[in-house]
């Protein structure tokens, strides 16, 4: 990722890569679920401790290179009866469906080993699955692959189901002796199929299995995830006008009849009530909150804001640390100044208050109900309940 942030770090569609791997993995109840870590380890347990999962257990990978050494760590932090599901840490999307797929097939064929498989077209860089009768005999890396073999398009996902006792039989028959002098678990294939059932699942979304190995990949498959997190919100009946150009990362509630139009920003975690409109070209950072029947315009920045029903902050304007009543109108280009420099101060306006174009309020400020601001007015002081206020800025001809 050439980043002083370890890979799977990184974040796609507001989560970490390695968040969305543990959560997908999460939903089969493992016993254990233990995580193999090397460079920047401590950042990286520090983030998944902070994520509050009970079973985790971190092991440091010796100082020998490569996936079976990995596993071959890993270990011995699990007992000796039952499967292991081996997943690479940089896959965001892999879902759980297809996790559960792959140990209905592995139980069903009585298999010692399961992998996922996918084709792609371009397979550069990819292990190929090489097939004898339709069946597995071995996975060979890209490096290792002869002219024929590369011109294989099913792929390996690195994705895999063990027997245990089978992976403790022959994890250490995996040597060192290719081109990277690594110990690839790829390798164990090779000496499981002659003996014992491989079972593949094949995969048809090869985004599903694609993992991020630079920031192109990166957003590649984040552009890829937005896509489907809009296609859900417009199942469930929200209108989103332009999806390729709106980008609301995962987890977010959006009510029915709700409007987004182009250019949008909605990060994690927002909520937007129903029959709301959004847009275009607006961004709303965590912790927003928007009403039923509310409107944030064109341009517009909104930061840990909670805006009420059937209020309105059009176009031109930023609002932050605050809480704005149902039925107020935000006039254009108004600002809520809430950084003094050292620390972050909230406003609170009350309902159907009417603030004018171009106002400034200096948090932290306490505006009342009924409040009316004149265009280009500078709030200094609190506004109690019905007052009218406006700044006397008098034109000077010279």
């Amino acid at each position: 990722m050439k980043s002083k942030t370890a890979k799977v770090l990184h974040k796609l569609c507001g989560k970490a890569i390695i968040q969305w791997v543990l959560e997908s993995v999460i939903k089969l109840k493992p016993k254990t679920i233990v995580v193999v870590v090397k460079y920047q380890a401590e950042d990286i347990k520090k983030f998944i401790k902070s994520l509050k999962i009970s079973n985790i257990v971190f092991v440091t990978q010796s100082d020998i290179y490569g996936t079976g050494q990995a596993v071959k760590d890993a270990l011995e932090s699990v007992g000796n009866i039952g499967e292991t599901l081996v997943v690479a840490g940089d896959t965001p999307l892999l879902k759980a469906t297809t996790l559960k797929k792959m140990f209905v097939a592995h139980k069903a064929s009585k298999a010692k080993a399961t992998l996922l498989t996918t084709k792609i077209d371009n397979p550069t860089g990819f292990g190929r699955i090489v097939r004898q009768n339709n069946k597995i005999v071995k996975i060979v890396e890209e490096s290792e692959a002869t002219a024929e073999q590369k011109v294989i398009k099913e792929v390996n996902t690195s994705i895999y189901i063990f027997a245990i006792e089978t992976l403790r039989q022959f994890i250490n028959k995996l040597q060192n002796n290719n081109s990277k002098s690594e110990i690839l678990l790829t390798d164990i294939i090779l000496y499981i199929a002659k003996i014992e059932q491989v079972q593949i699942v094949m995969n048809n979304d090869k985004y599903e299995v694609l993992g991020v190995n630079d920031r192109v990949q990166l957003a590649q498959l984040s552009n890829y995830k937005y896509l489907q997190i809009a296609k859900q919100h417009m199942l469930n009946g929200v209108t989103i006008m332009d999806p390729k150009t709106t980008y609301i990362e995962a987890d977010i509630k959006i009510g029915q009849d709700t409007v987004i139009l182009p250019g949008c920003i909605i990060t994690f975690p927002c909520k937007i009530g129903k029959n709301a409109t959004i847009g275009p070209y607006s961004y709303l950072r965590p912790y927003t909150q928007l009403g039923d029947g509310g409107k944030i315009g064109g341009f517009v920045e909104i930061k840990n804001a909670k805006i009420g029903n059937l209020s309105k902050v059009p176009h031109l304007s930023y609002v932050g640390d605050a809480e704005i009543g149902d039925a107020t109108n935000i006039g254009a280009g108004s600002i809520f100044a809430n950084y003094d420099g050292v620390e972050k101060h909230f406003t609170k306006v009350g309902k159907n208050c009417k603030i004018g174009s171009n106002t400034v309020i200096i948090s932290p400020k306490n505006i009342g109900d009924n409040v009316y601001t004149g265009a280009g007015t500078v709030v200094l002081s609190d506004i109690k309940n019905d007052e009218k206020v406006v700044s006397d800025n008098t034109n000077r001809r010279i």
